[in-house]
């Protein structure tokens, strides 16, 4: 077992530097922070790499997650931290006084299997990873089958504020990472409908349509909405009424409207 008190240390510089994406790819690792969430990662048997841990600054759950990992995951490398170092590298106050890093995992789209009757959450350049977060929290609440994120970029999962804002979804839920083509396909295969949220002239009101087939309800980013692509490609678009002076929602409270919308027809 290792022990960081500088704040000069090398080891902890560079672990410091998971807060960034170009680190996270570099490396491919990713740090979690909070007790909450690292049992999230162990639990979908997430690859635990290091350890690290302050135990003047342990919670009552950190403790007892420290105690587990030390007699269980013999092969992580375990790094107690002085609480000055320990405060430096985490991004959080209330961290319970542990960090992992972990190995990441691909989530590609030819590996994610989906039930009979799915219905599938489909996210089209979210760019902020807070929503991301956001998205996967309300996607686990809503009990979703999937949820395919829709980029032409590495989707920044393990960002350390989506995993905060996922309460740690993001390592249970069923993830895949694809091009809107590659989506559509397979939607065309399996003969999944494809919910668009847009505003058009085109749309009808979320609760006019039916969600007890497969389905796929699809959003897309704050800035600049659905693409054409999805807005010709999909099978119907939807909206929700604004009743105020906004003319539109957070993206994470519009999609979870429409998936508990979803889960309710589902439900009768």
């Amino acid at each position: 077992m290792k022990l960081i008190s500088s704040l000069a240390n090398s080891q902890l510089k560079a672990l410091a530097g998971l807060r960034y994406s170009a680190a996270r790819r570099k490396t491919d690792t990713f740090m979690v922070e909070g007790a909450r969430e690292i049992a999230q990662a162990l639990r979908a048997a997430y690859q635990l790499q290091i350890f690290l841990f302050c135990p003047s600054l342990y919670s009552k759950l950190g403790a007892e997650i420290a105690a587990e990992v030390q007699a269980k995951y013999r092969d992580a490398q375990l790094i107690e931290l002085s609480a000055p170092c320990f405060n430096a590298l985490v991004m959080r106050k209330d961290s319970d006084g542990i960090v992992g890093v972990f190995t990441p995992r691909a989530h590609r789209l030819e590996q994610l299997v989906l039930p009979k009757n799915p219905l599938v959450l489909a996210l089209e350049q979210v760019e902020k990873p807070g929503n991301l977060g956001a998205l996967l929290r309300s996607a686990d609440g809503a009990g979703v089958s999937a949820v395919v994120v829709l980029t032409d970029a590495a989707a920044d999962l393990y960002h350390p504020h989506c995993i905060r804002a996922s309460l740690g979804t993001v390592f249970s839920l069923p993830i895949a990472v694809a091009s809107n083509e590659e989506y559509r396909a397979l939607c065309q295969e399996q003969q999944i409908a494809v919910y668009a949220a847009c505003l058009s002239e085109q749309a009808v009101g979320y609760s006019s349509v039916s969600y007890k087939r497969a389905s796929t309800i699809l959003v897309g980013s704050e800035a600049w909405g659905l693409s054409e692509f999805w807005q010709r490609e999909c099978t119907q678009q939807i909206f929700l009424p604004m009743r105020g002076q906004a003319d539109s929602l957070n993206v994470s409270v519009a999609a979870g409207v429409l998936l508990y919308e979803a889960l309710r027809q589902r439900s009768l």
